[in-house]
């Protein structure tokens, strides 16, 4: 596993989540946001390279799958589902791809950080995940 940096964007939810936009250069630990758009969040990702194993929604993972994974079960589409999606861009190459959030992780379980009301971890501001700052400390 490596770290990916896309940006991505929750784009769907049970009336759950605000949206959620990030930008993923791994070093940057603040939201910028000057409208009432979802802020441009910096964010870690990995590749999930689990093949034969399954996600936390209980999807068996094949090869070449497209589904993303978000730090909080508030957020987890049903088996098969699309209830929660992810846009990811990459700026490098103008590509775009929207996946389902099938997967909770991979360092929390429980950091919904983009709600003003987070689960755990209130001690931070809203918009920054606790695993940026615990990879900052490493």
């Amino acid at each position: 596993m490596g770290a990916v940096a896309p940006p991505a964007h929750l784009v769907g939810g049970r009336g759950g989540p605000t949206p959620l936009r990030t930008e993923g250069q791994p070093t940057a630990l603040a939201a910028r946001s000057t409208s009432s758009q979802a802020p441009t969040v910096r964010v870690w990702a990995t590749r999930e390279g689990l093949v034969g194993r399954r996600t936390a929604n209980g999807h068996l993972i094949q090869e070449r799958d497209r589904f993303v994974a978000l730090p909080s079960v508030r957020v987890l589409s049903s088996l098969g589902g699309s209830e929660y999606m992810v846009r990811v861009h990459y700026p490098r190459t103008g590509r775009t791809a929207v996946a389902p959030v099938w997967d909770v992780g991979p360092w929390n379980i429980r950091d919904n950080y983009w709600d003003p009301h987070r689960d755990m971890f209130g001690d931070l501001p809203r918009w920054l995940p606790q695993s940026q700052i615990g990879r900052a400390h490493v």
